[in-house]
């Protein structure tokens, strides 16, 4: 559940305190930073961000110890996650300034559960997922640990995420490992093999999650550069990992790749053009690897993922029609498990 929901949807006013830093002086500065706390640390979840700000200060002598504000509602959109306050700020019983503040609350989906067993244990699997701390990533790992598989996920900048997720996994039934590696690597990459093949022997099931965000690129000939970069990127991130863990599949192993849902419908998708084309050329490479492959006993399977809420994405917008990523780990869980899953080499997941 989107832990702001109930914030939206009910009336909300507030009164507090507040102490102003001693070093500052002028009132608009005072005030100014007393907003700036408000969105910040008082708004649902320390998650709030502004979007607009209009600040009248009535008495330009904000220099008292402690302020109190009112925080009042005015409106809301809880589609986009946008709600506009007034927050009055008082000086014993003077009112020294008005504020209307226009905030986004980053929806926030909770990450501190697990996930139900499903019944059937996977207790003899062993199960890599590249980008596995957060996430897509991170609800797979939850699932295929609650089911017994023996666990490694990958992470390079989510030291506390992996930490946090750690901790949730801990318990004597446990077989969960983090391991800190940049897959855009080459040699990171050739390292985590190595150590791969040397703890596991072989692996079941790869999930290859790690992606860069749709930057909604205006395609002129000054922004190249910028396209070519962000390909080169999003490449680096599926190629090595990609190709590392081909070596050390198990027997009828299973490898998943994440594509999109926004292939399907390149029109609607225009904006995402540097996404698109990235998904692309990751498609073409497991398509053709699926066909060239002397190993006939292994699966490929292009997951088509729908739109998720992420920290990537966790805007206005992007918020709108957006997933909860456990929902969608759940079900492809499902279709990657199920006894009657194809057989073809080469499936897509069109979720």
């Amino acid at each position: 559940m989107n832990l702001v929901d109930s914030f939206l949807k009910e009336d909300y006013i507030i009164c507090g305190e507040y102490s102003p830093d001693p070093q500052d002086r002028e009132a608009q500065i005072i005030n100014a930073k007393l907003c700036s706390y408000v969105i910040g640390m008082i708004m649902p979840g320390q998650r709030s961000l502004f979007m607009d700000a209009v600040m009248q200060v009535e008495n330009p002598h904000l220099n008292a110890a402690k302020l109190k504000y009112r925080i009042g509602k005015k409106y809301d959109n809880p589609l986009l996650g946008v709600v506009k306050l007034i927050v009055e700020v008082y000086d014993d019983q003077k009112l020294l300034a008005v504020n209307h503040l226009l905030a986004y609350i980053r929806a926030t989906f909770t990450s501190d559960t697990l996930p139900p067993h499903s019944g059937e244990s996977l207790s003899d699997k062993v199960v890599l997922v590249i980008g596995g701390t957060k996430g897509i990533g991170a609800e797979l790992v939850k699932k295929y640990a609650v089911q017994g598989a023996t666990v490694i996920g990958t992470y390079y900048h989510d030291s506390e995420r992996a930490s946090a997720l750690e901790q949730l996994l801990s318990g004597s039934t446990n077989k969960t490992k983090l391991i800190r590696c940049d897959v855009s690597d080459m040699s990171a990459c050739m390292k985590l093999g190595a150590y791969l093949k040397s703890a596991y022997r072989t692996i079941d099931r790869v999930y290859l999650c790690a992606a860069l965000a749709p930057h909604n690129l205006a395609l002129y000939q000054e922004t190249y550069p910028i396209l070519e970069a962000y390909i080169n990127q999003s490449m680096r991130l599926f190629y090595y990992p990609f190709f590392t863990v081909l070596d050390i599949l198990n027997e009828n192993a299973k490898i998943n790749v994440f594509s999109s849902v926004a292939l399907l419908d390149k029109q609607t998708n225009h904006r995402m053009v540097e996404y698109i084309c990235a998904k692309s050329i990751l498609e073409n490479i497991v398509e053709s690897v699926s066909y060239g492959t002397k190993r006939k006993d292994l699966q490929f399977c292009l997951i088509r993922a729908p739109k998720m809420l992420t920290e990537m994405n966790n805007t206005p917008t992007g918020r709108i029609e957006a997933l909860e990523p456990k929902a969608v780990a759940e079900k492809i869980y499902s279709e990657i498990e199920r006894s009657d899953a194809k057989t073809d080499s080469l499936i897509y997941l069109n979720l």
